[in-house]
């Protein structure tokens, strides 16, 4: 799924058009000059999650440096490898090691991922002397997104059960919060259904955890409405959106009340329909221009080179 959708986000020049696009934003004639190296950190929880920040860096003219999870060491690497086949001068490395990086002193970094790790590996970086004291970064650690659904069709029930399901619920986009104007009691039968389509035509594991079983267990002894859809658990009650296989299904609000209430743990805000925000449809289909948590990465790299 990532590979194919990867292939389409690249296809007609979208890559160019989204470098003309923030030249343009900036006023800029051509691009500056290349500079030092940029330092990616990547979270490597989803296959290629980091491989916009490798082509904005690129796009950008300057040299990529990519720290590689051990979760995912495979896939950008292998991108990596044929591209220097294809252009031999591309300035790349990359290494599953971060002290690999020790003394270098990166003076612009990148990371993403989840929050907790962001402290002790910004500790080890300036312990190994891998970046600079003065160093720019852009940090990236939202881990969640929501939905709003005015309505629920069958076509708006499939794309909420890919944007719920695909990646385990692991995607910074992957929906955890369902705002409807349907309560789930309502709604149970259809979701249910659909949500056993959606497992067996991706034919994804469907025996929940432990976790998940108690959970269900637990919302059926106080009453709360809960369903097994999958591997997943859907239920009413107080969001607490730090388990992917839970999924909370809320009373309809606004976008704005959301964002405020979640800050930056929120990454998307999607609608069945384009009002303000991304549609649902597109939740695991970002186009490579997307914006992780507000921030367009190719213009931040080519903003504090002046």
């Amino acid at each position: 799924h990532a590979v194919n959708h990867l292939k389409s986000s690249v296809l007609e020049g979208q890559p160019s058009k989204w470098l003309r696009n923030v030249i343009s934003e900036l006023g800029l004639q051509a691009l500056p000059p290349s500079y030092s190296p940029v330092l990616c950190l990547h979270a490597g929880n989803l296959p290629l999650v980091g491989f916009q920040d490798v082509l904005a860096v690129l796009l950008s003219g300057r040299p990529y440096a990519g720290k590689l999870s051990r979760k995912d060491p495979w896939l950008i690497d292998s991108f990596l490898k044929v591209l220097k086949r294809i252009h031999p001068t591309a300035q790349v490395d990359a290494s599953i090691v971060l002290e690999y990086y020790r003394n270098a002193g990166f003076d612009t970094w990148m990371f993403a991922g989840s929050d907790a790790s962001l402290s002790p590996v910004e500790s080890l970086l300036s312990q190994h002397h891998i970046i600079k004291p003065n160093s720019r970064s852009l940090r990236r650690t939202a881990h969640f997104s929501a939905t709003m659904l005015t309505d629920t069709n069958d076509i708006i029930l499939s794309d909420l059960c890919e944007a719920m399901f695909r990646y385990g619920g692991r995607g910074c986009r992957s929906v955890a919060i369902v705002y409807s104007a349907k309560t789930l009691r309502e709604i149970q039968n259809e979701l249910s259904t659909m949500a056993q389509q959606w497992f067996s035509k991706n034919r994804y594991l469907e025996k929940p955890n432990q976790v998940v079983l108690y959970r269900h267990a637990y919302n059926r002894a106080v009453g709360i409405t809960s369903i097994l859809a999958g591997s997943h658990v859907i239920q009413e009650g107080t969001p607490s959106p730090d388990y992917p296989e839970v999924i909370y299904w809320q009373p309809l609000s606004d976008a704005h009340t959301v964002r405020n209430n979640y800050g930056p743990a929120l990454q998307e805000v999607y609608n069945s329909a384009t009002v303000n925000t991304t549609t649902l449809s597109l939740a695991q289909r970002p186009p490579i221009d997307w914006k992780p948590d507000g921030t367009d990465t190719l213009k931040w790299l080519l903003t504090i080179l002046f």
